[in-house]
């Protein structure tokens, strides 16, 4: 069995003491608590080997003295800036065959897994300040075939208004594929056979077209946001 977590669970404790502050106005000393805890609970959850930008984002959100400029680089969110996201990772950070996958999301084209290959994944739930379980969408059952889900799929699948990529799961799986190797040459498309449908083929297909496809798509999303520069150079981010 080839079991992959798409998150971890982690939970961090209320911090059940605090002192005030002498001189410290009663809304000023609990914001800084506030920001004490996201703290807290940002350095546990490094500590345990991941990193959340919705905790560094909250954390953002809480403190009154983050210069604008900086939290409009990190807050900015809606449908374009997604959609910028996805593609960006489609050509830099995924394997190619989860991007293939996303690329070919609305067509109804899909990769299979092979046997025994399991996903968890988990919510994160604010008031709780804990990690609860998430069974998949529709989407990603619909382009992830033949994967355990954890918990399993609802029935019906709800409908899902969010892009194709824009979840957990891709993220998860392409690391899945991208370090095991016996996962990633048994990954097929569901193109009917006599169309090839091997890990090569989808190598091949995103490599020739579909690669330089996402590219263009991206560099005019970008400008459309005011990149001005006539080369667009893609870097790793760090």
């Amino acid at each position: 069995m080839l079991p992959n977590a798409v998150v971890t669970n982690s939970h961090t404790e209320h911090s059940t003491t605090a002192a005030n502050e002498p001189g410290v106005p009663p809304e000023k000393w609990q914001q800084k608590r506030i920001v004490r805890q996201k703290e807290k609970l940002r350095s546990n959850l490094l500590k345990s080997g991941f990193q959340f930008i919705d905790r560094f984002v909250e954390l953002l959100k809480e403190m009154e003295d983050v210069p604008k400029d900086t939290k409009k680089k990190y807050l900015q969110k809606g449908l374009h800036e997604r959609r910028i996201m996805i593609e960006l990772s489609s050509i830099k950070t995924w394997h190619k065959a989860m991007a293939y996958a996303v690329h070919h999301g609305n067509t109804g084209l899909a990769i299979t897994f092979p046997e025994g290959v399991w996903s968890q994944a988990f919510q994160f739930n604010v008031e709780e300040q804990k990690y609860q379980e998430k069974s998949p969408c529709g989407k990603c059952q619909q382009m992830f075939r033949n994967v355990n889900f954890c918990p399993p799929p609802d029935t019906p699948a709800t409908g899902d208004k969010w892009q194709y990529g824009n979840c957990a799961e891709v993220e998860s799986l392409s690391k899945l594929l991208l370090g095991t190797r016996v996962v990633e040459e048994g990954v097929q498309s569901t193109r009917t056979p006599p169309l090839p449908n091997s890990y090569e083929a989808i190598e091949r297909d995103f490599t020739t077209s579909i690669e330089e496809d996402i590219k263009k798509s991206l560099i005019k999303r970008l400008r459309s946001r005011q990149f001005k520069a006539k080369t667009l150079q893609f870097f790793n981010l760090q």
